[in-house]
């Protein structure tokens, strides 16, 4: 099986649907690998023609740029499209990343190492002004804690780009739009503060 299949794109209008691009690349990829050569068995022909599905999909506007990489401990295929773009150009991730930080959390629950019920306050003490001390992990990963979207210093934080721990301290003195748990409002914030309690609890980055 290929050990890292990973895309990109930015600047999207209208996304490549996930059912066109697993079709020309992960399906083959898989029946390929599962063959009686393994690994071995992969080639460029299915790859080529995930690679000519995006190339369309970037002459025609779809797309304005996008990467594609797949690699095995003996085989590599890159290509990048759009202008400006080399196979190691960098992508903002954006929100790609909460399910990441939601799934850290949900292994350190099936380890026992926090409750979702748990106060956010347990893990991040700083975090403890005001109805804050009500607000549970839960709400953090259901975007049902008060906490704004993004913080005031968003832009600049992001083109400076600032550590997660400086969006951590800005996002602990933002004020609530509501008392926690009493409405649904999407926040990229909450998760910002689940990721800091898995960094805390196991000692990793959330990158690593």
């Amino acid at each position: 099986m290929p050990r890292t299949i990973r895309s990109a794109q930015k600047s999207v209008p209208n996304l490549l649907s996930r059912r066109e691009f697993l079709g020309a690349t992960l399906i083959p990829l898989i029946a390929s690998a599962r063959s009686s050569r393994g690994a071995a068995a992969l080639n460029e022909q299915p790859l080529a023609a995930a690679a000519r599905l995006i190339q369309a999909k970037v002459d025609d506007n779809t797309l304005q740029a996008a990467s594609l990489r797949v690699e095995t401990d003996s085989f590599v295929y890159a290509r990048s499209f759009g202008p400006g773009i080399r196979t190691d150009s960098i992508f903002l991730l954006a929100s790609i990343t909460k399910p990441i930080t939601a799934t850290g959390v949900m292994a350190l629950a099936d380890r026992g190492e926090l409750r979702l019920n748990d106060a956010v306050v347990k893990f991040i003490p700083e975090f403890n002004e005001g109805p804050r001390q009500r607000i549970t992990i839960k709400q953090l990963l259901t975007h049902t804690s008060g906490l704004p979207d993004q913080l005031p210093e968003n832009a600049r934080l992001r083109q400076s780009h600032a550590p997660l721990s400086e969006f951590v301290q800005q996002a602990i003195r933002t004020p609530l739009l509501f008392e926690p748990g009493s409405r649904y409002s999407y926040q990229s914030m909450g998760l910002l503060l689940a990721a800091e309690i898995v960094q805390r609890i196991t000692g990793t980055t959330i990158a690593d």
